[in-house]
């Protein structure tokens, strides 16, 4: 019955007596008792649980015996001594269940607090993505409209425009664009190894640059894609927020 789930504190005091009976009997012979119960040992035993294990169901007596027999709990002095049957022993193998329970509970409430901090975390990203977007899209808007040249295009954008699938490719162009970024990445290296050489022979030595043309060559890339597809481009269809 369903009423055996649930905890013995919120049932009908006689039902639980009734129950508990049934169930010690079943399990003190299933588990190695070699004798009947005496009503004397039930009545602790009943009183037993009623008293320090009421937040237990009454099917979960026959599970932490269970348990007790596969070696899962953790018990010292819990056997039946000569086959008997004692509300010592139920005390025991009751203890390390409820112990084993609670660690298992308490795991279950960590996971379920790790699921809901990353939950919140998922839509709180979910939002600022929106926002990220909404403002990517008016800086865009802007670019077309105050931008002359490709250079002045924010590198950072390409990685964002890219993620989300907004520039779709002719078949090669992808290509041409970057030959034509590798050409330029070549002509800035130029351009930066003439500025550091001044730099040293006027002693400012704090105006010279590190120059790793193939992290040039991606990023000026990125940024002619967005001038050729995107900010020059009157065909470019504004995305869906």
């Amino acid at each position: 019955m369903e009423c055996r789930k649930q905890p013995i504190r919120s049932l009908d005091i006689s039902a639980v007596l009734k129950y508990l009976a049934i169930r010690l009997r079943t399990v003190a012979k299933a588990y190695g008792a070699r004798m009947e119960i005496d009503e004397e040992t039930l009545t602790i035993c009943q009183e037993l649980i009623l008293e320090e294990f009421k937040n237990l169901g009454i099917d979960e007596i026959e599970k932490a015996y269970f348990l007790w027999s596969a070696g899962k709990l953790e018990t010292y002095g819990a056997e039946m001594f000569g086959g008997q049957f004692s509300a010592a022993q139920l005390g025991k193998v009751l203890a390390a269940y409820e112990k084993r329970r609670k660690k298992i509970v308490a795991q279950i409430i960590i996971e379920q607090e790790k699921m809901r901090e990353m939950e919140q975390k998922a839509a709180k990203i979910e939002k600022l993505k929106g926002s990220f977007e909404a403002n990517l899209i008016e800086a865009i808007e802007k670019g077309k409209l105050n931008f002359v040249k490709w250079e002045q295009i924010p590198v950072w954008w390409w990685a964002s425009i890219k993620e989300r699938g907004w520039v779709k490719f002719e078949r090669g162009e992808a290509m041409k664009i970057f030959v034509e970024a590798q050409g330029l990445a070549k002509q800035k290296k130029i351009e930066n190894s003439d500025n550091n050489k001044f730099a040293r022979l006027t002693n400012r030595f704090d105006n010279i640059v590190e120059f790793d043309l193939k992290s040039q060559q991606r990023n000026i890339a990125g940024q002619l894609t967005i001038w050729k597809k995107i900010i020059n481009n009157p065909d470019w269809v504004r995305p869906n927020q």
